[in-house]
């Protein structure tokens, strides 16, 4: 946990550390010594009874491949959560989020601006800044939305928008006239302020109120609620809010002309959850993890787990097979290890075999092993979903119908413009030969690293080359055809 071992005491009295000694005490038993030793990373945000359910059925998969199997079962360090994966909890997240007035009222006011300015664009070749756009009937956004897409190219007219076009003023009318989001808005200012009307007149908030919208958020409500005279009330309307939400109809187009956007339903939902729940979708656990993947290579062998099993490799035969898989977050586990293994002065000679299974890495971090430590890898391969079954992978049905490492690119990997659409090594979208992808150098790096040897479900190309997986979670589910492929690798090489 924590990337420390969990010190709490196994049957028998043989805690963690011990317990890695005898395994490896036991990979020199005759039985074994002609064995490769397979590691396996499970994902993210897992908790020990998961994680031991992983290992268990995927135990008699990797013996059958006549491998040695080792389970590292790590938690994110934030206690014993009641989520099965990082998925999950993301849904749950996600879906609290949806149930909030303002996300409920603002999302379907977004979508109707954005289309209806799309479909006029694309119609009549409007020019921007120049008249006021026809709004779509509500009843025909949805079923727009998805052809839309089909039809946009990144230097269409109708994705320029900037404060000072008409456009811009209209949407802001739109959502200041819209008596749900107005309601909305003016409840979470009333939750803010103390009950006493003495103290709401002194613009005193109350610190204990429970929202869901962030602090940059409330921090502008706040600084308008504190100008307002009581006299004035009535329902309180925050233009300086309203022309914050409106920038998310730009952060969309302005996304499309990067060629980073996600599709205008995916990415009408991203900049909305970036823009005002950004505090409450994960991104602090994300980052947590990940740091937790690196600081199970602390300094000290009896304390810290990754850098014990770098230890124990220390004495481990240059010519003696090691594979090591990494489902989702458990590829940038496999990356740490690699870079930590140089660093802690193992065997050159000792190298690996790599399975990455839905690869939660980013292409900065795989680029900088390649780069820096390559020698390590003996050989690799990766398994991920064409991008077209990733889009259908829904974290939450309809509201994000995409899948976790399209969540991870958008919103958890940054916040910055920069950040995001992050490239993901599990995601074919990003090996795409196009911009911004084909002009970024890490991408580059690694496709070249990569040629050859990359597998998109659904794929049938022979043994140790098959994987069927529709689902992010499905990569390593014991006795499909992904896990059939990762068997033929170990026993037969690539």
């Amino acid at each position: 946990r924590n990337g420390k071992f969990d010190n709490k005491n196994e049957p028998g009295g043989i805690n963690h550390k011990d317990n890695l000694g005898h395994i490896f005490n036991r990979l020199n038993e005759p039985e074994h010594l002609n064995k490769p030793l397979l590691i396996h990373f499970h994902g993210g945000l897992v908790n020990e009874q998961a994680g031991m359910t992983v290992a268990t059925n995927l135990t008699t998969d990797y013996t059958e491949a006549s491998a040695y199997p080792l389970f590292f079962v790590w938690e994110s360090g934030l206690g014993e959560t009641v989520f099965r994966n990082l998925e999950e909890a993301l849904r749950d997240q996600i879906t609290t989020v949806s149930k909030d007035k303002l996300f409920k009222k603002l999302l379907p006011l977004l979508k109707n601006f954005v289309v209806s300015k799309v479909k006029t664009g694309l119609e009549e070749g409007f020019t921007r800044g120049t008249s006021e756009i026809p709004v779509t009937d509500p009843s025909l956004v949805e079923g727009l939305l998805d052809d839309l897409d089909n039809q946009v190219t990144e230097d269409a007219d109708c994705l320029m928008l900037e404060e000072e076009d008409s456009e811009f003023k209209q949407l802001e009318q739109m959502i200041s006239d819209d008596p749900g989001v107005s309601q909305a808005i003016d409840e979470i200012r009333q939750g803010l302020l103390n009950k006493n009307k003495d103290e709401i007149s002194r613009g005193e908030l109350n610190k204990e109120y429970a929202t869901l919208v962030s602090k940059d958020v409330l921090a502008i409500i706040k600084e308008e609620s504190e100008k307002v005279e009581e006299e004035e009330r009535g329902l309180f309307i925050s233009w300086k809010l309203i022309k914050y939400l409106t920038k998310i109809a730009v952060a969309v187009f302005k996304r499309y002309r990067k060629g980073t956007h996600h599709g205008f339903r995916l990415t009408l939902t991203e900049e909305l959850l970036r823009s005002v729940y950004i505090d409450h979708i994960g991104t602090f656990v994300w980052h947590n993890m990940k740091k937790d993947t690196a600081d199970a290579f602390g300094n000290d062998k009896d304390v810290y787990a990754g850098t014990a099993l770098i230890n124990h490799l220390k004495t481990w035969p240059a010519n003696r097979r090691i594979v090591l898989v990494g489902h989702s977050t458990g590829a940038v586990y496999i990356c740490n290890l690699l870079k930590q293994c140089d660093l802690q002065q193992l065997n050159p000679n000792i190298k690996f075999d790599v399975v990455f299974l839905a690869g939660a890495c980013n292409f900065d971090l795989m680029a900088d092993v390649v780069r820096n430590h390559a020698a390590r890898i003996n050989n690799i391969r990766t398994f991920g979903m064409q991008d077209a079954l990733e889009k259908t992978d829904g974290i939450v049905p309809i509201l994000y119908p995409a899948s976790l490492l399209y969540f991870v690119s958008a919103m958890l990997e940054g916040t910055e413009d920069e950040d995001i659409d992050k490239p993901i090594v599990g995601m074919q979208r990003y090996f795409a030969d196009r911009k911004p992808f084909n002009t970024n150098d890490n991408i580059q790096v690694v496709k070249d690293f990569l040629n050859g040897k990359t597998y998109w479900s659904e794929c049938n190309e022979g043994p140790g080359k098959t994987s069927m997986s529709h689902k992010h979670g499905d990569f390593d589910n014991s006795g499909c055809e992904t896990i059939k492929s990762v068997k033929h690798i170990i026993s037969n090489g690539y």
